[in-house]
């Protein structure tokens, strides 16, 4: 019998390229209906609502005229990053953006993490705009900047990883000046990552932790490639028995 994978292997399982665009089109799952507009309105809100009524107001008294360096690194940053999404998505067209991107590139646990980094993303920027109106809550804002550079590195690294498992793989966009682009873009963000301020790391340590508990405890039992494996080696078994029975038997 095909023994059960070790822990390593499922934090590093990933999953096939060939199996997203089946799976984004069977049922059983949440009914998609964000569609390109919503998510154009999610993306400007967070940007213009804690760039503007948020982040302005509490950089400029310290910072002055040096925010402006701020916002132009970050919006370099995040212009070398857009072009690896870019790759990525021309590589795996479906829904699921970093997430899915991870779970081919760096495995089962790493997209499981970037998937919490996106729910703070999301559910945290809309707080922050919510609470600025008060003018409060600093750490809010850190907290999405930090689940966000860190989402952006992993979907850069990912790029580095697909050009050298996957270099046949049909690509309608391509990185220009890779490696270069990826690794800058790794490089801008992990720099922003370090600038930000202590409470941030310790909040930010205090979200994975949960998550990686969640995993440890129910997610890695529950995953789509543990139940593929287990209907594998579920079938695999009568075979196995006939194949011994049949060996074992006197001629």
């Amino acid at each position: 019998m095909s023994a059960r994978p070790t822990l390593r292997q499922q934090l590093v399982r990933r999953k096939p390229l060939e199996s997203f665009e089946p799976d984004s089109t069977t049922g059983g799952g949440l009914r998609r209906t964000v569609g390109a507009f919503q998510l154009t309105m999610i993306g400007i809100g967070a940007t213009i609502g804690t760039g503007i009524f948020f982040l302005l107001g509490a950089a400029v008294p310290e910072a002055g005229p040096a925010v402006i360096v701020s916002l132009a690194v970050a919006a370099a940053a995040a212009a070398l990053t857009a072009l690896c999404y870019a790759e990525l998505a021309s590589a795996v067209p479906v829904s699921g953006s970093s997430y899915s991107y991870a779970y081919a590139t760096l495995g089962e646990f790493a997209a499981w993490a970037v998937g919490w980094c996106l729910l703070l993303e999301y559910a945290v920027s809309g707080a922050a705009i919510a609470v600025s109106w008060g003018q409060y809550l600093n750490d809010l804002t850190d907290l999405t900047s930090m689940g966000t550079l860190a989402a952006f590195a992993v979907v850069s690294l990912g790029v580095l990883i697909l050009r050298r498992t996957a270099p046949d793989l049909e690509r309608r966009f391509r990185v220009p000046g890779h490696p270069v682009i990826p690794v800058l873009s790794i490089l801008a963000c992990v720099w922003l990552m370090y600038e930000l301020p202590t409470d941030t790391y310790v909040l930010f340590g205090g979200w994975l932790a949960v998550s990686v508990t969640v995993y440890l405890l129910y997610s890695r039992r529950n995953s789509r490639l543990e139940a593929d494996a287990d209907r594998i080696r579920r079938s695999a078994q009568p075979l196995r028995r006939r194949s011994e029975q049949s060996r074992g038997t006197p001629r």
